[in-house]
């Protein structure tokens, strides 16, 4: 071979590798980013203060927890409410495990609220209403096209969830369907 071929030869290997490196760095799985992205979470800690009318009527707080397999964000809420001349205090927990890769390992959720109904709604209309007193639990999905923001979708969806109530009443009482 002359040196002519040799220098082609070697500024073809030269322009393979580069490109091998630049695949390798610039076009890495997502993966593979994502598990990178997350060595650099780090822990720590996150209050806030829940205030209506000038006074506090509750907290929130966020941690997030570093483990060597996994991250751990948890969240809590804690809101105490007047009404009927009384302080009603309702809290809730969320807990959710990630791996490294920051994929979703799992999702625990704790609600106290007096034994209170509650619901709550997705930016997609979609939903969840909890009822302890009637052990009473309503998932729905949704994608409405206003999304949260429709108000007959919503309207819709409340009185829905009263006419279960209701039903789940009356059969309580012995008397299905009187309503």
């Amino acid at each position: 071979m002359t040196r002519r071929h040799w220098g082609a030869v070697i500024l073809v290997v030269w322009a393979a590798s580069l490109a091998w490196l630049v695949k390798r760095e610039y076009f890495r799985p997502t993966g593979a980013r994502l598990a990178e992205a997350a060595l650099a979470v780090s822990p720590g800690a996150f209050y806030y203060h829940i205030g209506s009318h000038g006074r506090q009527v509750g907290f929130a707080s966020t941690t997030v927890d570093t483990l060597i397999d996994s991250i751990r964000v948890e969240d809590l809420l804690v809101l105490d409410e007047a009404a009927l001349g009384r302080v009603h205090r309702s809290s809730a927990r969320s807990t959710a495990v990630l791996t490294r890769a920051l994929r979703l390992r799992s999702v625990e959720t704790d609600i106290d609220a007096d034994g209170r109904s509650f619901a709550a709604r997705g930016i997609f209309g979609q939903g969840i209403f909890i009822d302890p007193k009637r052990k009473l639990v309503i998932a729905s999905n949704a994608n409405w096209g206003a999304g949260a923001t429709d108000r007959v979708a919503s309207a819709a969806r409340e009185a829905f969830y009263r006419a279960v109530q209701n039903a789940v009443d009356d059969e309580a009482a012995g008397q299905p369907g009187s309503r």
